[in-house]
């Protein structure tokens, strides 16, 4: 379960640092034949291109996910950030 925490901490920090505060979050969490599905979608702050960022947060949400035989994918398009992570062993 803190694997699951540590996700869920990610993506709260991501939101923190890109997303734009003039815009809402959405996350949708669907569940259907034993698979948990994850999506986050937020607009990015417009100097969000400007932050020094590593990408570790996502490399880790990507490497628990593996581990529940999922996988995570992120896309950016028009400002728009989404990511999505799935558990198939969950």
């Amino acid at each position: 379960m803190a694997q699951l925490q540590r996700i869920f901490d990610n993506l709260t920090s991501n939101v923190k640092k890109y997303a734009d505060p003039a815009h809402g979050v959405t996350l949708t969490v669907m569940q259907q034949d034993g698979t948990l599905t994850l999506t986050q979608s937020n607009t990015c702050r417009p100097d969000a291109a400007q932050q020094e960022g590593y990408h570790i947060g996502l490399l880790s949400i990507r490497r628990i996910a593996q581990q529940y035989g999922g996988t995570a994918e992120t896309a950016l398009e028009d400002g728009i950030f989404t990511i999505t992570v799935t558990f198939s062993e969950f």
